[in-house]
């Protein structure tokens, strides 16, 4: 229902509208002042924070200096003579307490390939008489007994090839008519570029590489690890290509008898064998795609079957003859 009638604010004289905005007005100066009192409260509490922090600063700069450690503190740095864009040979970090210097680094020996050498042979074509197998480097090379000595260096050059190549090179070392000896010198320089293990035929000690002692190749503590292979559950003779006879065969750890057979059982069938012959912990653990055995709580193997010194928990001391080689070719 519309209404009888109004009063506008022409007719009572005051412009109720007008009214209105001043009010809301004069309330919203009192919220314009409240936010500003909030900004500037948080601009009080960032600038307190700040300060917080220099002054945390200071004092710990202070600290430094009143026991003295500011005044010892030192950098380091490597140059080369040649340039910027060389990569340094040797790094250098100071300690606290190092004194200032300049020091010059001289390099007075590189690092020698290394390098084996077998028994002395009378001739380099007749026939070894020595047949079997060992491994270089993890690569098996079989030997017949009518191959002579340039033969068996030809075989152990035909496995340093392809993507397994074993990187040792053979040659002969002749020093006189009825004197020649077979080298063998790792590709890579270093102290341990050459692993050669003996088969049951004892190939290796025959020709003067190794002699009848034996260590725990890879020892810590008394965590002793094998050499690695490419997989825990084929048989080691499949895995390595052993043809020789490698099983059943008894080592003796910590101790106690232990039956392997590497013709029948993989790292993991070994493990669990030597674990429950002995009570230690075996497991076959992993470094990326190779797999390797790790036995703990023993420092104690012997094996006169070859058996442990082909899986390289155990290796086989170089002959005396070696003494004679670094070096000569």
């Amino acid at each position: 229902m519309e209404p009888i009638g109004s009063i506008s604010g022409l007719i009572s004289g005051i412009d109720f509208r007008d009214l209105v905005d001043q009010i809301i007005a004069i309330e919203g100066r009192g919220i314009e002042a409240a936010n500003q009192r909030i900004t500037q409260n948080e601009t009080r509490l960032k600038t307190l924070t700040e300060y917080r922090s220099l002054l945390s600063s200071l004092m710990d700069l202070a600290t430094k200096f009143r026991d003295g450690s500011a005044l010892k503190s030192v950098t380091s740095s490597v140059s080369t003579p040649g340039g910027a864009n060389t990569t340094p040979l040797v790094g250098a970090a100071p300690n606290v307490g190092a004194s200032p210097g300049t020091y010059q680094i001289e390099v007075l020996q590189r690092a020698a390939a290394e390098k084996v050498g077998s028994q002395q042979f009378a001739s380099t074509s007749d026939a070894l008489g020595v047949s079997g197998e060992f491994f270089v480097n993890g690569q098996r090379i079989a030997i017949a007994a009518t191959d002579s000595l340039l033969a068996v260096r030809d075989k152990i050059n035909d496995a340093n090839t392809g993507a397994n190549a074993t990187r040792v090179t053979a040659s002969i070392l002749s020093v006189g008519g009825n004197a020649h000896r077979l080298i063998l010198t790792s590709d890579l320089t270093g102290a341990a570029g050459i692993n050669l293990v003996d088969g049951t035929d004892d190939v290796l000690r025959t020709l003067g590489y190794l002699d009848t002692t034996t260590r725990v190749k890879r020892l810590s503590g008394t965590t002793a690890e094998s050499d690695r292979f490419n997989s825990s559950t084929d048989t080691v003779a499949a895995t390595l290509g052993l043809t020789g006879t490698y099983g059943p065969t008894d080592v003796t750890i910590d101790g106690q008898a232990v039956s392997i057979d590497l013709a029948t059982q993989s790292l993991s069938d070994i493990a669990s064998t030597i674990a429950a012959a002995t009570g230690l912990t075996a497991t076959v653990e992993s470094d990326g795609n190779e797999f390797y055995l790790s036995i703990q709580g023993t420092t104690q193997y012997s094996d006169a079957n070859r058996t442990l010194e082909i899986l390289g928990i155990v290796e086989a001391g170089r002959s005396g003859i070696q003494k004679t080689i670094t070096g000569a070719a």
